[in-house]
């Protein structure tokens, strides 16, 4: 299996320079939609101050605690995150070996308790052109005239090093609910400034689930993606498809345990202008290990009833 991407872990096969390369292609300046690698980690339960995640490619390589070196399949090996005495996220780091982190990011809050700027700092190993091309950093702003600690956030500023790369506002509804993203991407080059602009609109039912988010150029109106989401009775995502142009999808379903965990995942890639319009049709399962506080810290992960990849979880909590 090539590579597995789950709950936003992609693994490829491309080394540590592939990082940085789809994080310049795909990153902050471009990519539309904010997805935290480490939202997860904001769920679980308990005061908990550090998590370790481990992964391991097989059962033996789990059970003697290596990795591969040969044949290394695993762009990262190890995450961690450290929260704060009120379970603020502090810093979240992820290695390419047991030793070596590839990318750090710590965050800062404003005297409100409000995330106010993270700074992400890449260490590939080589030399860069710029000491700025391994830094990113993303500052937000909020109404001055609100000192609620619960305000939501109205803009972005993201640099690489000290350029702005992009300029981020953001649309409320009535209910609170974030309805539109407007993302304006800017380039340098040969002294001269370029901007594209793109937004995100989201779409809700009536009990505020999200059920559709699209990306789209502006004014053009192309669709670059169009995201749909269909929830169970327990209000759980049991559905999503992602487009391209209309034509390309990667259709999702989703089957949780008792706990709420994903226990089953199947996954058809395609496009309905090819024949046959499906070109790739998997299924994945996860079983879990749990600890006192009801936090999985094992998770086995399989595909034709094979081990992919084996995740270990070593959860540190504060003292009662």
């Amino acid at each position: 299996m090539e590579r597995i991407t789950y709950h936003r872990l992609l693994i490829i096969p491309s080394g540590v320079r592939g990082i940085i390369y789809l994080f310049f292609l795909f990153g902050f300046c471009v990519r539309a939609q904010e997805v935290d690698s480490y939202e997860e980690f904001e769920s679980l339960k308990g005061k908990v101050l550090s998590v370790e995640e481990n992964y391991y490619t097989s059962l033996e390589h789990y059970r003697n605690r290596t990795y591969e070196t040969a044949y290394k399949t695993l762009e990262v090996v190890k995450r961690r995150i450290t929260f704060d005495e009120k379970g603020k996220k502090q810093t979240y780091e992820e290695y390419d070996t047991p030793t070596h982190c590839i990318v750090k990011t710590t965050f800062l809050y404003d005297k409100l308790y409000r995330l106010s700027s993270y700074t992400k700092i890449y260490d590939t190993g080589e030399l860069s052109e710029k000491e700025r091309d391994h830094c990113w950093s993303v500052i937000y702003q909020y109404d001055p005239m609100d000192n609620d600690p619960k305000a939501r956030k109205t803009s972005a500023l993201t640099y690489q090093g000290n350029l702005l790369k992009e300029y981020r506002t953001y649309t409320y509804h009535s209910l609170g609910q974030l309805t539109e993203e407007k993302i304006s991407s800017i380039q340098q080059n040969q002294g001269k400034i370029y901007a594209s602009t793109t937004h995100l609109t989201f779409t809700y039912d009536k009990e505020g689930k999200l059920t559709s988010l699209k990306w789209a150029a502006i004014p053009s109106g192309d669709v670059q993606y169009h995201d749909v989401f269909v929830y169970d009775t327990q209000g759980k995502i049991s559905k999503k498809e992602h487009w391209w142009d209309n034509t390309s999808f990667i259709k999702y379903s989703y089957e949780y345990n008792e706990k709420g965990d994903l226990a089953i995942e199947q996954k058809k890639e395609g496009d309905v202008l090819e024949i046959p319009k499906v070109k790739c049709n998997n299924s994945y399962h996860y079983t879990y290990t749990y600890d006192t506080f009801g936090n999985w810290t094992q998770r086995i992960s399989t595909a034709d009833d094979e081990v992919f990849l084996v995740t270990e979880r070593i959860i540190k909590y504060k003292e009662p």
